[in-house]
């Protein structure tokens, strides 16, 4: 798959890891299948259900927006996209700190826990 967005859920626990990447997902509007053993899990954007990875057909796992793979009990779990997920910031008033800097609000959503943005998923 040429991925475009990574990203590593690494919380230490049974299925914490799992469990964090489950709510992501939603939380970006993503659907993903069901877990499959130690097969990878299949992405869709939207409300879609995805059958487990072994009863995907190679069409089928080619059409996905992305995988999850690891190890889903331990951790840690990896979602790769083939697209960057779409995060809207909007206008806001500025309201600056007590040394005068300003950021945005959502700019660490926005960012996802990521050091930088690339330029060309900045300029989008």
């Amino acid at each position: 798959m040429n991925e475009k967005f990574k990203k590593v859920f690494t919380e230490q626990g049974t299925f914490k890891a799992w469990n964090a990447c489950e709510a992501w997902l939603k939380a970006h509007g993503y659907s993903y299948g069901r877990l499959d053993r130690y097969n990878n899990v299949g992405v869709l954007k939207g409300d879609w259900i995805i059958s487990k990875w072994h009863n995907l057909s190679s069409e089928e796992i080619a059409g996905l927006d992305g995988v999850v793979s690891g190890d889903f009990r331990e951790g840690p779990v990896t979602v790769r996209l083939k697209e960057a997920p779409q995060i809207e910031i909007t206008a806001l008033p500025v309201e600056r700190g007590e040394h005068g800097y300003w950021t945005h609000p959502v700019y660490e959503k926005f960012c996802d826990g990521r050091e930088y943005v690339p330029t060309e998923e900045f300029n989008k």
